[in-house]
């Protein structure tokens, strides 16, 4: 569920300085807003739906990074101990 191109437009045309001013600070932080007001809104009507990270994401990756770390270094330990 992503923002229409009316909404979108509407809120590029209130917060920005020109037509297409996609890139201003204020025109990307009402955008955000705009999307977490939908998301809140779509998990106050679906409480029981689960979120899954895709295995693309930040969070993913970041968690697998973390594993690989934490397993070379508890084998370097015990080699070293």
């Amino acid at each position: 569920m992503a923002l229409t191109k009316e909404t979108t437009s509407s809120i590029v045309s209130k917060y920005g300085a020109k037509e297409k001013d996609t890139g201003n600070v204020k025109v990307q932080i009402a955008l955000l807003t705009e999307r977490i007001k939908q998301l809140t809104e779509h998990t106050k009507t679906f409480k029981k739906e689960q979120i899954t990270l895709p295995k693309s994401s930040p969070d993913y990756l970041a968690k697998c990074a973390f594993e690989e770390i934490r397993k070379e270094l508890d084998h370097w330990n015990s080699e070293n101990h």
